[in-house]
C-alpha cells in the first residue's frame, strides 16, 4: 500500500531527495569548515615550532659564545706571557728556543682568532674609552691628540664583544697650552 501512495504521489519522494541534499550540503560546509579549523590550527602549531627552534638554537649559540669568551679570558694571561718570553728572548742566542716559544705563540694566537678573537687596535690608533684604559698621559703636539702612544697590555675583543679593555699611555696637550685655551674664552 505504500508503494501505491508513492507512485501516486511523485511530490513525497522528490521532497525526501531535497532534504537529504541539503542535510549532505550542509554535512559538506560543516566539514569544509572543520578542515579549514584544523588546516589553520596546523599552520600556527607549525610557526610556532619554528619560532621554537629558532629561537633555541640563537639560545645555545649565545651559551657558547659566553663559555667560548670565559675561557678565552682565561688563555689570555697565558698568550701575554709568550709575548713577555718573546720580549726577553730576542736578543738570547738559543734561537732553537725562541722559534719553539714563537711558533707556540702564533699557533695559540691563530687558534683563538679563527675562534672569533680580535686584537683592539692599539698604538697609533684613537683613544676609545670603550676599550681602552689610559693609565699614563705624555704631552703631545696638537695633531696627536688623544692618540694612544704606547700599549702597555693588549685589549681583546671576542666577536665584537670587549673581554679585556688595552692598559694604554696617552697623549695630551700640555697644561700650559690647555690653560692658555681657557684664558682665549674670556
Amino acid at each position: 500500500m505504500a508503494n501505491e501512495e508513492m507512485q501516486k504521489d511523485p511530490d513525497v519522494k522528490v521532497d525526501e531527495t531535497e532534504d537529504t541534499q541539503e542535510s549532505l550540503i550542509q554535512e559538506v560546509e560543516t566539514l569544509r569548515a572543520k578542515v579549514a579549523e584544523l588546516t589553520d590550527a596546523y599552520l600556527r602549531l607549525r610557526a610556532d615550532f619554528d619560532n621554537y627552534r629558532r629561537r633555541t638554537r640563537q639560545e645555545m649559540e649565545t651559551i657558547g659564545d659566553e663559555a667560548n669568551a670565559k675561557l678565552i679570558e682565561k688563555l689570555l694571561p697565558v698568550l701575554d706571557d709568550l709575548d713577555r718570553a718573546l720580549l726577553a728572548g730576542a736578543d738570547s742566542p738559543d734561537r732553537g728556543l725562541y722559534s719553539g716559544v714563537e711558533l707556540v705563540q702564533r699557533k695559540l694566537t691563530d687558534i683563538l682568532c679563527q675562534e672569533g678573537l680580535q686584537p683592539v687596535p692599539g698604538v697609533g690608533s684613537p683613544f676609545d674609552p670603550n676599550v681602552h684604559e689610559a693609565i699614563a698621559c705624555e704631552n703631545a703636539d696638537a695633531e696627536g691628540v688623544d692618540v694612544v702612544v704606547d700599549e702597555l697590555r693588549r685589549g681583546y675583543l671576542f666577536k665584537d664583544r670587549l673581554v679585556r679593555s688595552s692598559m694604554v699611555k696617552t697623549a695630551k696637550r700640555p697644561v700650559e697650552e690647555l690653560q692658555a685655551d681657557e684664558g682665549d674664552d674670556d
